[in-house]
C-alpha cells in the first residue's frame, strides 16, 4: 500500500531537484545599437507541439524558465535523445551573428605547459 502511494505520489518522499531561486554570476551583454531578431516560431507536429508544452509548464513552474515580452525570440527546436526522449533547445545561429565573440578558444597549450 505505501508503496502505491510512493509511486502515485513521487514528491512524497522525493524533494524537487530544482531550487527555487537559481543563482549564477553569468553576465550577458546586449549591444545598444544591434537591430533585435525576432525569429518565426517553427511549426511542430501534434506529438511534439504536446512535449513542448509540457516542458514548457514544468520549467515554468520550477521557475527554470519565465514569461518574457522581449523582442528577441529564436525558434524551439526539440532534439531526440538516445533513449528516444527529447530535449528542448533553442537555435542560436542567428543570434551569434550579430556580433563577434570577442573571447577565443583557448588553444590547448594554454591549459598545459610542456
Amino acid at each position: 500500500m505505501i508503496s502505491n502511494l510512493l509511486f502515485k505520489y513521487p514528491e512524497i518522499s522525493r524533494p524537487n531537484p530544482f531550487p527555487k531561486q537559481i543563482k549564477h554570476d553569468v553576465k550577458h551583454f546586449i549591444e545598444a545599437n544591434v537591430q533585435p531578431i525576432l525569429a518565426k516560431a517553427r511549426q511542430l507536429d501534434p506529438k511534439r507541439l504536446a512535449i513542448a508544452k509540457e516542458e514548457s509548464t514544468f520549467m515554468l513552474n520550477n521557475e527554470i524558465i519565465r514569461l518574457s515580452n522581449s523582442q528577441w525570440s529564436s525558434p524551439l527546436h526539440l532534439v531526440t535523445k538516445k533513449d528516444g526522449s527529447y530535449r528542448p533547445c533553442r537555435e542560436y545561429r542567428q543570434f551569434t551573428q550579430t556580433n563577434a565573440d570577442r573571447h577565443p578558444i583557448p588553444r590547448l597549450e594554454d591549459f598545459h605547459q610542456i
